[in-house]
């Protein structure tokens, strides 16, 4: 599976580089965000389940604290009509946690883009373009950034779908350290700084895209668009919201 990734990617920038003579960086750039594009539904998706969990957030806190209390009482049986009723109510909201999960196939290509830039840029014979197809003031793909001007906007980038996932959705547990987690993009910008040109390139169109959608879910003609309502149906939220109203 790798190999043929590596095979597809590796075709897919060299083909990208030649049109219209975008060369290396340009093919790269456009590589990477087709690859960003055919994962946008699963990325959009997760960000819906993220979304329609944090309307869930009171009912959901009702039947696990339920299910806490039935276990304590030793009633396994009204414990697990609780878990029923739970998996009913994110069914019914098409929340599938585990479809979420196929995130997980994007490593594969995360490493395989590292690899894939790792081995053009230390060994130029494969296409010494990587020497000279870069832009700007990063002519050379296969050098770090002499400014140190790409690492740092990839931390940031970095550090912005840090805070926007925190705020957009997620979970409770991500929202709860990810005051922990806004260092790690701190500490990886030195790191960066000695990574080839073409791979902060990759990362900022990665982040980049990612950081689009996070916060398309900040608008509200965006989540109506994805059949995202300000209250779910049958939602604890949406009665106080109705009760709200009528008594306005």
């Amino acid at each position: 599976y790798v190999v043929y990734l590596d095979e597809l990617f590796y075709q897919s920038w060299m083909a990208a580089a030649q049109m219209g003579n975008m060369g290396l960086c340009g093919g790269l750039m456009l590589t990477a965000f087709a690859t960003r594009v055919a994962f946008m539904p699963l990325a959009i998706y997760s960000q819906m389940v993220g979304h329609k969990m944090k309307l869930l957030a009171p009912d959901t806190e009702q039947h696990m604290d339920n299910m806490k209390r039935y276990s304590k009482q030793g009633n396994k049986e009204a414990s697990q009509i609780e878990r029923a009723k739970l998996k009913n109510l994110r069914r019914n909201h098409g929340i599938y946690p585990m479809i979420s999960m196929l995130n997980i196939a994007q490593l594969p290509v995360h490493m395989v883009y590292i690899s894939m830039i790792n081995r053009l840029s230390y060994n130029f014979d494969i296409n010494p373009a990587i020497l000279t197809d870069g832009v700007l003031w990063f002519k050379d793909l296969s050098s770090p950034d002499p400014t140190g001007i790409l690492p740092i906007i990839g931390g940031l980038f970095s550090l912005l779908n840090i805070l926007s996932t925190s705020t957009t959705g997620g979970n409770s547990q991500f929202r709860k350290f990810s005051k922990f987690f806004r260092i790690f993009p701190l500490i990886s910008i030195p790191i960066w700084m000695t990574f080839p040109a073409a791979f902060n390139i990759y990362w900022l169109v990665t982040s980049g895209c990612q950081l689009l959608v996070l916060n398309a879910f900040r608008f509200t003609k965006f989540r109506k668009i994805l059949g995202i309502p300000d209250f779910l149906p049958g939602s604890k939220l949406e009665r106080l919201n109705v009760k709200k109203v009528v008594s306005d």
